[in-house]
C-alpha cells in the first residue's frame, strides 16, 4: 500500500532551497534510524548523499514498525513536493 509523508525538518537540515528545487519524482533513500533520541520511529530521508529531513511523526509510526519487523533498515521513495500540504511530501510503499 502507498502512502504519502510529510518531510520535515529542512530548515533545520539547510535543506529548504535543495528540496524546493527537486523534481517531482524524484527517488529518495529512506533510512530507518531507531536510536535517535528524539523519535524512535525516525526516519532519515536522503537524496544525492544528503540527508534532506526526516518523515514526520507520528505519520512514520507504521512504516517505522513494518520495516523493523522485516528487519528492513532501508528503502526508496518518490519525493511528491508540489502537493496541496504545507509540507513536501514522500511516497512510499510499505515493505
Amino acid at each position: 500500500m502507498k502512502t504519502l509523508q510529510k518531510l520535515v525538518g529542512m530548515k533545520y537540515h539547510g535543506t529548504e532551497r535543495i528540496v524546493a528545487s527537486m523534481a517531482d519524482g524524484y527517488t529518495v533513500g529512506l533510512i530507518r534510524e531507531p536510536k535517535n533520541e528524539h523519535d524512535r520511529h525516525a526516519i532519515q530521508v536522503w537524496a544525492d548523499e544528503r540527508l534532506l529531513g526526516y518523515l514526520a511523526k507520528p505519520d512514520n509510526r507504521n512504516l517505522a514498525i513494518a520495516m523493523d519487523l522485516r528487519a528492513v533498515t532501508s528503502m526508496m521513495g518518490t519525493l511528491r513536493p508540489n502537493t496541496p500540504e504545507r509540507w513536501p511530501m514522500v511516497e512510499v510503499e510499505e515493505p
